[in-house]
């Protein structure tokens, strides 16, 4: 039993008690009129178990007014020295956090979650924890290096001045792993994810909208091995980058998700690229059949859709699963491989209607291409007479498409497709070990094989 001491009206008193370890863990409060309340301890000391920092325990207001900087990274270093058993969760109670200097988490963070109260929604006016980035020369809002096993989840994170900067910049130069991003909403900023080298992490159930419409917004989510041994492992899961600007127009700029280097096993799921100028875009420096490429990527159950260039464009990695992905309505053509892709890819179940260039175009140097069970119609608005629902280039080799539907309308009916010319063009004659079997190339306007 715990008696409190004496006190006068109005006054108010704290008590600290020491855990196990006779350090101090929790507080029991009193107010003027006598109400008990626990509140965590500043040292990083909570209840049930949980350690924990509670910002406003460290000054933070959250009132959209007071600068938070250094309320919440005093909050995060709370939680850190790095060895064995320290860690914990920085909390954000529901609020606008302002913020001039990035919050930082260095190589002697580890187990750190930055949470918040969000759900899936939280800027604007639908409640919840926001970061804003109130400084206008372009700083990143969070800056994670060297770390490992940080978590930033149910917060939202925005910009007042949408100049530059990245929401989310984490880098590994030591083979660290072990970010987890997971119900963020990523408004106004520039570049939203970027992780450099970090193995072993996940973005999921999150969204990035509102890049400003210019040069330095290069991409929304960026994945590539930096200056790190390797990167490898990832996971994206119900992402949904949207490009639209201003309400009504493409972006000009970026990549949805843009990877480079040797960014190995990326699996991609139930995500949506929209209105990008690409929407996935595999870079050269992927590098292409060789020991030191990158490989094993499936891009599963995702929407590709009006962008203002390719949907997906690859040129580097190898063994390559697209399963089940809808591409369509985009300004140039669903899929495309570009030159320097010379790895094997299986594309099982691809929707691509209603792109203005081609359903899906290979260019040369493939090793093994296997298209299955296609639905191509409607391609080629911009250049009816040249359209096709899949362009092969002259020099590609080693294709295979088994059965489907390349022709007729966008609904998959036995109509004339009112603009896609061939359903399969093969352009000029140095092609070998090519295999066609069982596709319905009908209702194309001028041929079904070219």
């Amino acid at each position: 039993k715990i008696k409190s001491p004496p006190h006068s009206a109005g006054a108010s008193y704290t008590l600290t008690l020491p855990n196990d370890d006779g350090n101090p863990d929790e507080i029991l409060k009193t107010d003027g009129n006598g109400i008990l309340s626990w509140t965590a301890n500043s040292s990083g000391g909570g209840t049930n178990g949980i350690v924990s920092a509670n910002v406003k325990d460290f000054g933070a207001v959250g009132d959209n007014s007071t600068d938070d900087t250094t309320a919440i990274q005093n909050a995060i270093n709370s939680l850190l020295n790095g060895s064995v058993g320290d860690g914990g969760v920085v909390y954000l109670p529901p609020g606008v956090y302002r913020i001039s200097a990035p919050l930082t988490f260095g190589s002697t963070a580890y187990s750190i979650t930055l949470k918040g109260s969000s759900t899936h929604f939280p800027v604007g006016n639908f409640g919840g924890s926001v970061i804003r980035v109130t400084n206008t020369s372009g700083i990143n809002a969070i800056e994670i290096t060297n770390s490992s096993s940080i978590a930033i989840t149910n917060l939202g994170i925005d910009h007042t001045s949408s100049s530059s900067g990245i929401a989310i910049k984490a880098t590994s130069t030591n083979s660290r792993q072990g970010i987890t991003i997971d119900q963020v909403y990523i408004l106004k900023h520039s570049k939203g994810i970027e992780l450099n080298g970090y193995a072993n992490s996940i973005i999921r159930n999150s969204e990035i909208r509102e890049q400003p419409d210019n040069a330095n917004s290069t991409h929304a989510i960026l994945l590539k091995k930096g200056s790190d041994a390797r990167q490898d492992q990832l996971r994206m899961e119900n992402v949904i980058v949207e490009g639209l600007v201003d309400g009504s127009t493409r972006h000009q700029y970026s990549k949805g998700l843009l990877v480079e280097d040797w960014t190995n096993s990326l699996w991609i799921k139930d995500c949506c690229f929209l209105r990008n100028k690409y929407g996935i875009y595999f870079d050269q420096s992927m590098g292409g059949e060789t020991a030191d490429a990158a490989a094993f990527h499936r891009i599963e159950n995702c929407d590709v859709d009006q962008n203002d260039s390719d949907g997906v464009f690859i040129d580097g990695g190898y063994a390559i699963w697209l399963q089940n992905c809808y591409l369509s309505s985009n300004i140039n053509s669903g899929l495309v491989t570009g030159e320097n892709f010379k790895g094997t890819m299986w594309i099982n179940s691809p929707d691509c209607r209603g792109n203005n260039m081609f359903g899906m175009a290979f260019n040369v140097n493939h090793n093994k291409i296997q298209i299955n069970s296609p639905h191509i119609a409607d391609n080629g608005s911009a250049q009816p007479a040249q359209s096709a629902g899949i362009q092969v280039l002259d020099g590609a080799n080693d294709i295979s498409i088994m059965g489907g539907f390349i022709g007729g309308n966008v609904f998959g009916q036995h109509v004339n497709s009112g603009n896609q010319q061939i359903g399969i063009r093969f352009v000029g004659s140095s092609h070998n070990r090519i295999n066609i079997n069982g596709v319905d190339v009908t209702h194309n306007i001028a041929g079904g094989i070219e």
